[in-house]
C-alpha cells in the first residue's frame, strides 16, 4: 500500500488534468488521495492591509466546495480520499504540509 498521493488542485482545468492518472494509481495500489488547495493572500499587487476579508472568506468556500465536489467524485470511484485547504504561500503549504493520515 502507498501512503497518501498528493494531489494539489487550483481549480484549474489544466491542474484537474492530473486526476485520471491518480485515481489509476490509487486504484492499482489501494493508496488514499489527498486533495490540497493552498490559497494565498497576497495576491499579486494587493498590498496585505486593504486585503478584503469579506473576499477572503468566499474564496475560501469556494476552494472548499471545489475540493468536497472532486473528494467526492473519487470516492464515487471507490478511492479513499480527504480535502484539505490551507492558508500561505502555495509552495511552503505544500511543503510544510501538516501530516496526513496514513
Amino acid at each position: 500500500m502507498f501512503n497518501p498521493i498528493l494531489v494539489p488542485l487550483d481549480g484549474s482545468q489544466l491542474a484537474e488534468c492530473v486526476l485520471p492518472h491518480s485515481i489509476a494509481i490509487a486504484s492499482s495500489f489501494d493508496a488514499e488521495i489527498t486533495l490540497l488547495r493552498v490559497l494565498e493572500k497576497n495576491q499579486a499587487g494587493t498590498p496585505a492591509q486593504i486585503f478584503d476579508l469579506l473576499n477572503w472568506q468566499i474564496n475560501k468556500t469556494k476552494a472548499t466546495l471545489y475540493l468536497e465536489k472532486t473528494r467526492i467524485r473519487l470516492e464515487e470511484a471507490r478511492i479513499r480520499a480527504q480535502a484539505m485547504v490551507l492558508e500561505g504561500l502555495a509552495a511552503e503549504g505544500i511543503t510544510n504540509m501538516p501530516k496526513i493520515r496514513a
